[in-house]
């Protein structure tokens, strides 16, 4: 994986790329003894977008995920929604 760029989502809601982009890959951790979520959404408003990943997270869990071959292809941009306790990192390009 050469030439990515990556974006760190601290924030329950946020749009992470305002423009079309591929998802080559994510980090994700749950900080928290609690069931978390992280999806992924084709759009550039933190109210609307089609899901494309929504992913749940063990308590105290994360993942290191490798999209393989093109990613995943996102039209318009890229909006992160999660849980309060759900950090992640995704990297694009």
């Amino acid at each position: 994986m050469t030439n990515l760029t990556a974006v760190h989502i601290t924030t329950v809601a946020s749009v992470a790329v305002d423009h079309p982009t591929r998802i080559r890959g994510f980090n994700v951790a749950n900080a928290k003894n609690a069931l978390g979520v992280f999806e992924l959404r084709d759009g550039t408003s933190t109210s609307t977008g089609d899901s494309k990943i929504k992913i749940n997270i063990n308590a105290d869990g994360s993942l290191d995920t490798y999209l393989a071959d093109e990613g995943v292809r996102f039209e318009s941009g890229v909006v992160v929604s999660t849980t309060a306790s759900v950090y992640s990192t995704i990297y694009f390009g």
